[in-house]
């Protein structure tokens, strides 16, 4: 894993503010995988989990396809409900 991306997980998990160099955009994203995983081993509906998060089902259905761009308060609220690190849902990715 690059520094830059370590680096970015370390400040994420402290909750230290994230100073990244200019000439490479990164982009954290809900891991599409581990989100349904998750959400599988609650042994809840799409529906039902949408429910309770006060969302549409059909979002829940697209978070469990693909890899997508959410609020933090959002995944935040994900990873309180699945019990898991917040940093453990999101998936790092540099653009090149």
């Amino acid at each position: 894993m690059p520094v830059i991306i370590r680096h970015f997980l370390l400040c994420l998990k402290q909750k230290k503010e994230v100073t990244i160099i200019k000439s490479k955009k990164i982009r954290a994203l809900l891991d599409h995988k581990k989100f349904a995983e998750e959400l599988k081993k609650l042994g809840k509906t799409q529906e039902e989990f949408a429910e309770d998060m006060d969302m549409s089902d059909r979002y829940v259905r697209i978070l469990s396809t693909v890899d997508r761009n959410v609020s933090i308060s959002l995944a935040y609220a994900f990873s309180q409900a699945f019990g898991v690190p917040i940093e453990y849902l999101l998936l790092v990715v540099e653009d090149k």
